[in-house]
């Protein structure tokens, strides 16, 4: 079967109430676009009966795939069974293959199966179970005319397993004939217009078969690259190969690295190669670049830790910065942050440490230095370097603004001072 054309489906009054923020689509959408399918449309509905009905009606007769996600559980409110029966006017049957393996589940819990449990192993009629792997509400899979429904539990983490061990293998991939090609860039430090500038004589020089795609996020941009056709797959590789070698060349230090990378888990990776110890210096990010940092597995072994020196006493007492410094320049200063570097060096008993100071706001701004003002300093013990950035007026985002760019100037120092030129 040649699948070109999907559409999702979510279904919950959570999602409609803004009771919780429809993850799911985001990430199958993601999933799709990866394999080269672009989702023809998107549609959520409540725990309504009727409307399910009439939206799979809709979305069967113009799609050759529909994934429909929720209300799979075994609770009296889930109601995507009954409603996906009386959608294909057939009865709902015992599932003896499905019941057998959640017995077997809640045996090993040493748990007594509810009568909710066995209710949850009525499907409808000529269903083909998609296994969970996380869970014990099955996937179901259904032909509906010329066009496939797939239903999933709403729980993300075994929706995730369904689609990554069921529905991709065994529906998807089969299904696609085309050779494609995709690569994603993560790129710190600039943004998607100034990318796409740096990008054009690159961009212009490929072929129609070739497109490139910019995800922009807080303090970094995803660019990916993708290349489809239908001739050898050789051919495409090698073009495509050029492609991402001449994209990485000109992204130059703004390149974090490729796939789902991200900043802490390259700075890890210098701190290992070169066995640097780091630590941080916070103020106004609270310890957002000391949690980034600690996010990465191992990160023990290069991450001494940090301070959150919020006040001024703090960053006098604790860290040792200068009353003369602090009454002279503020808090949020290149001198401040300068010497929160050099004197955090010693007592953290670090090689690098990365300092930041500056006013989140939404209060607390002045003409000199108005909200969204931060200074970061990193260093080691013989080189220091600084710099200013400035931000809006709203908080929370010039928090994650400001610890994204900490970390990505912490990148930049590294690969400056420790990164031989043969392995950059």
């Amino acid at each position: 079967m040649n699948i070109k054309k999907i559409s999702l489906l979510t279904v919950g009054d959570e999602i409609l109430i803004g009771q919780i923020v429809d993850t799911n689509s985001a990430w199958l959408g993601e999933k799709l676009s990866a394999l080269g399918i672009i989702p023809q449309s998107l549609i959520s509905v409540g725990d309504n009966q009727d409307k399910i009905t009439e939206t799979l009606t809709l979305l069967t007769e113009q799609n050759d795939l529909v994934i429909m996600t929720g209300g799979l559980g075994p609770t009296k409110d889930d109601i995507t069974v009954k409603s996906i029966a009386d959608f294909l006017k057939t009865p709902l049957i015992f599932n003896e293959i499905v019941y057998e393996r959640i017995k077997t589940i809640f045996e090993k819990l040493q748990r007594p199966l509810s009568p909710s449990h066995k209710q949850q192993c009525y499907l409808p009629e000529g269903v083909e179970i998609l296994h969970n792997s996380m869970g014990t509400a099955p996937g179901m899979l259904f032909k509906v005319r010329q066009c496939l429904l797939v239903s999933l539990p709403g729980v993300p983490y075994e929706m995730k397993a369904i689609m990554e061990e069921e529905v991709i293998p065994k529906i998807l991939m089969p299904a696609l004939h085309e050779t494609m090609l995709q690569e994603t860039f993560v790129v710190a430090g600039k943004g998607e217009t100034e990318i796409e500038d740096s990008l054009k004589d690159t961009i212009q020089q490929m072929p129609d078969y070739f497109s490139v795609a910019y995800l922009p996020g807080l303090g970094q941009v995803r660019l990916r690259l993708t290349a489809r056709g239908n001739f050898a797959s050789e051919i495409l590789e090698k073009q495509f190969a050029g492609f991402s070698e001449n994209v990485s060349s000109v992204l130059g230090s703004s390149l974090i690295g490729k796939g789902d990378t991200n900043l802490e888990t390259v700075i890890g990776g210098f701190c290992n190669s070169y066995s640097l110890k780091i630590g941080t210096l916070e103020s106004c990010t609270g310890g957002r670049v000391s949690a980034r940092l600690a996010s990465v597995a191992g990160a023990s072994a290069y991450y001494t830790g940090g301070i959150i020196a919020y006040t001024n006493e703090i960053k006098n007492r604790i860290v040792g910065v200068p009353d003369n410094i602090l009454n002279t320049y503020g808090a949020e200063s290149e001198e401040t942050v300068k010497s929160m570097v050099e004197n955090g060096i010693k007592v953290l008993d670090v090689d690098v440490a990365v300092a930041i100071s500056g006013i989140a706001g939404p209060t607390g701004g002045s003409p000199e230095k108005p909200v969204g003002t931060v200074w970061i300093a990193v260093g080691n013990s013989t080189n220091v370097e600084t710099r200013l950035l400035k931000f809006g007026k709203k908080r929370e985002q010039n928090i994650t603004l400001a610890t994204q760019a900490a970390l990505n100037i912490l990148r930049l120092f590294l690969l400056k001072y420790y990164v031989t030129e043969a392995e950059k």
